[in-house]
């Protein structure tokens, strides 16, 4: 049998013993026999194999050590198709937003009566922190119009392990920024769309891309890690990979470019024709390789790319992180979202209402039939026989769900995307 040592157990080897202490237990011991007692327990601490645990049983009792076999305990009745509870979730605590894009998938505008009040906003935390949540994103709307941004970071601060903001970036001043990192914030996410001609048509504002700029500046004085989103339509081609550089020079940490999803305000006639969108593809491929060259801190990335491969040279693999040759949805997987009404949805790109949270607890949404009937929908047995066929399938996944139900309406389907 093998053993390994409590997590609260410390240790003290001395000439005189070996001293033992659990400070969650408060128990303690100490060994003098260093030739037979202390080897024992030496070799059990290093998951050797041990066959007489009777002369262990003693530092078994004080919880010094514990079996190894309550590591697999913990996998006992999981699956891998999707994890017992969220990972990850998204929590939109706002339907209001002081931007119009023309793009949004959400079609936020003004706050709306149905939004979700504050005492449901921290009920809605105190679930996710049950949970074990990993990582909460908040988003709306236009998450900083709400006043009690910063009441909600702090509640979740040091319960939650990571948490984040999604933002057109139009608020945030210098003091604001600061506001948000005393409340424990960890990383930001602006939208940008391109250079400033393009993004503030786009974003219908005069000067939503100087804004934005300046959020990532503000941010980064406060030492908040910053990423950008940015929406790939066929109009903006060009200027994304002139952004790719700027967002370089200002050491961003990430920038994911996302082709438009037919959802909300956007529409079909945003969309790349797929042999369009393979060609971007190689666009931004040599554009990373050139960042590579002058050695840039930003990782790039756009997905799906369908498994292929063979589109960019070997050394791809090894310093581009970028382009998400393995892409495999998530949603309803490990992660899913809160609107601002309180329905839940498997992702912000997938609006289907699997629940709302004024009527189920989210370990009920997470386990319902109805999540059940949906993760069906996305499932290989419902895939298209090409799709199935494909020698790419193990690595794409059929590539976004949401591409696929919102340009066909149905889920089986190619990705319209798909250029393989």
């Amino acid at each position: 049998m093998k053993f390994q040592k409590e997590e609260n157990t410390k240790i003290r080897y001395e000439k005189d013993g070996i001293y033992i202490m659990n400070y969650r237990y408060q128990s303690k011991d100490k060994i003098t026999d260093l030739k037979e007692e202390g080897k024992i327990f030496y070799d059990a601490i290093c998951g050797n194999e041990i066959n007489d645990i009777s002369k262990l049983q003693k530092f078994i009792d004080k919880k010094f050590i514990i079996p190894i076999t309550e590591y697999d305990s913990h996998f006992i009745g999981k699956t891998t198709e999707h994890t017992s509870l969220p990972i990850y979730m998204t929590l939109g605590i706002t339907s209001n937003c002081n931007y119009n894009c023309k793009h949004c998938g959400n079609d936020s505008s003004i706050k709306k009566d149905t939004d979700l009040k504050k005492s449901e906003i921290y009920s809605i935390i105190d679930e996710m922190i049950d949970m074990q949540l990993l990582k909460l994103n908040f988003t709306g709307g236009e998450p900083t119009t709400n006043n009690d941004l910063l009441d909600y970071i702090r509640y979740a601060k040091g319960r939650i392990p990571r948490i984040t903001l999604t933002t057109n970036g139009s608020l945030i001043d210098k003091d604001k920024a600061e506001e948000l990192k005393k409340a424990g914030l960890n990383m930001a996410k602006i939208s940008i769309d391109g250079l400033s001609k393009f993004h503030n048509k786009f974003r219908n504002c005069e000067f939503a891309y100087e804004k934005a700029i300046e959020a990532i500046k503000n941010f980064q004085e406060q030492n908040i890690e910053v990423r950008v989103q940015s929406t790939l339509t066929k109009d903006n081609q060009d200027d994304l990979i002139k952004l790719m550089e700027v967002l370089s020079n200002l050491k961003i940490s990430h920038q994911t470019i996302v082709p438009v999803c037919p959802i909300g305000r956007a529409d079909k006639d945003m969309m790349l024709l797929k042999e369009d969108y393979k060609k971007f593809i190689v666009r931004m491929y040599k554009k990373v390789k050139e960042l590579n060259e002058k050695g840039t801190l930003t990782h790039f990335q756009i997905r799906p790319i369908f498994g292929a491969k063979e589109l960019f040279d070997d050394s791809i693999q090894t310093s581009f992180e970028t382009l998400s040759i393995k892409y495999s949805c998530e949603a309803l997987k490990n992660t899913m979202e809160i609107k601002p009404n309180g329905d839940v949805v498997p992702c912000s790109f997938l609006d289907i209402p699997i629940g709302n949270v004024r009527e189920k607890s989210l370990k009920e949404i997470w386990t319902d039939a109805k999540s059940y009937e949906i993760r069906k929908m996305f499932s290989k047995n419902n895939e298209n026989e090409e799709c199935r066929k494909c020698k790419k399938n193990n690595i794409c996944n059929g590539g976004c769900i949401a591409n696929k139900y919102y340009y066909y309406k149905k889920f089986d389907k190619k990705d319209p995307y798909c250029f393989i």
